[in-house]
């Protein structure tokens, strides 16, 4: 009797072991739509830092542009004299 009780636990247990991926598998429709919005704020997010990367890359361009052309040398025309200022040396 008691081998009985044993056997069909085993198999209680074994019956809902095997369940279990089967019922994993079946999601909510709610849950898929709500991994597919992650996935696609993940992409926008990406796509923004992305942008982010690229301006600051432009902005350190420009400063340098701003820099080597304030080094230049420098002529300037105040009442009809014409005025050099050298390149400075940083």
């Amino acid at each position: 009797m008691n081998n009985i009780h044993r056997i069909s636990l085993l198999a209680g247990v074994s019956l809902a072991a095997l369940a279990s991926p089967a019922l994993a598998q079946q999601s909510d429709p709610r849950v898929t739509i709500l991994e597919q919005q992650l996935r696609d704020i993940r992409a926008e997010l990406d796509s923004v830092k992305k942008a982010q990367a690229d301006a600051d890359k432009a902005i350190t361009q420009a400063a340098d542009i701003s820099k080597q052309v304030a080094a230049q040398p420098k002529i300037t025309n105040p009442n009809g004299r014409f005025t050099f200022t050298s390149a400075t040396q940083f």
